[in-house]
C-alpha cells in the first residue's frame, strides 16, 4: 500500500490523425514526488519463528507517461513510474542461542524468536519499477469559458 504526491510537467503536446477521420491530442509528462509505502517482509530463511510487522516508510519516484484523448474528458494513459526507498530486508542468519525467556525482552539476546535478530543490520535501496495502462476521466465533462481566451 503506498501514497504518493506527484508534480507533472508536460513538455510535449501535440495532434495525429487517427485511422484518417479522427484527430487525437496527446501529451507527454515527466512526473516526480514523494510519498508514504508501507512493506512488510515475507519470512523465507526462518519462516517458523519469524513474523513480521508492518514498516512504513517514504518513498521518492519519478516517471514518464504519454496520455491520447479521445475527446475533452476522457484519455488512455500509458505510464513508466520507478518507485524508490530503502526497504529492511530479512536477516539470513538465524539466532542459534536458547530459546528461553531472559532479560527485560523476554529473549535471549541470539534467540531465533528475539525480533531484534530478524532484520538485517542496513537497509537496501530498492527499486519497485511499475508499467501502467489506463484512462483518466477529466470532470467537469464539459465547460464554458467566463472569458474570452
Amino acid at each position: 500500500m503506498s501514497g504518493d504526491l506527484n508534480f507533472t510537467y508536460v513538455p510535449m503536446y501535440g495532434k495525429f490523425a487517427g485511422f484518417g477521420d479522427f484527430i487525437f491530442n496527446y501529451d507527454g509528462y515527466i512526473l516526480g514526488g514523494l510519498g508514504l509505502i508501507r512493506t512488510k517482509p515475507i519470512p523465507v530463511i526462518d519462516p517458523d519463528n519469524r513474523l513480521f510487522n508492518w514498516n512504513n516508510l517514504i518513498n521518492f519516484d519519478v516517471g514518464i507517461g504519454l496520455r491520447i484523448f479521445f475527446n475533452r474528458w476522457l484519455a488512455a494513459v500509458f505510464e513508466v513510474r520507478d518507485i524508490m526507498y530503502f526497504e529492511k530486508i530479512e536477516s539470513t542468519s538465524v539466532g542459534t542461542g536458547p530459546d528461553v525467556p531472559i532479560g527485560a525482552t523476554g529473549y535471549s539476546s541470539n534467540s531465533p524468536t528475539n525480533p531484534a535478530t530478524w532484520y538485517d543490520s542496513q537497509t537496501h535501496f530498492t527499486n519497485d519499477i511499475q508499467m501502467q495502462v489506463g484512462l483518466s476521466v477529466f470532470l467537469p465533462t464539459s465547460f464554458e469559458y467566463a472569458l474570452p481566451k
